[in-house]
């Protein structure tokens, strides 16, 4: 019964989820070393995982992490009116 558990949860996670796992999980970890440390601890604890989670699941999705020309393009349409 465990084994097929662990084998069900292999393989929901390699299905083309790694990047988010592993996102989510380093974002988990640098959060509890925050936790810590740090003041404003479970507003930068939440910071930090979303931001694990989001970078993970841009990677799972083959996306670039930042997108130069939308920065740039919000930019200069905000101030350029």
């Amino acid at each position: 019964m465990w084994k097929e558990l662990a084998e069900s949860i292999r393989a929901w996670v390699l299905e083309g989820r790694v990047g988010r796992v592993v996102g989510a999980a380093a974002g988990v970890l640098l959060g509890f070393v925050y936790l810590i440390w740090g003041f404003w601890d479970m507003l930068a604890f939440a910071l930090i995982a979303f931001a694990g989670y989001t970078l993970g699941l841009k990677s799972d999705n083959r996306e670039k992490w930042v997108n130069k020309n939308a920065i740039a393009r919000w930019f200069t349409d905000r101030w350029y009116r």
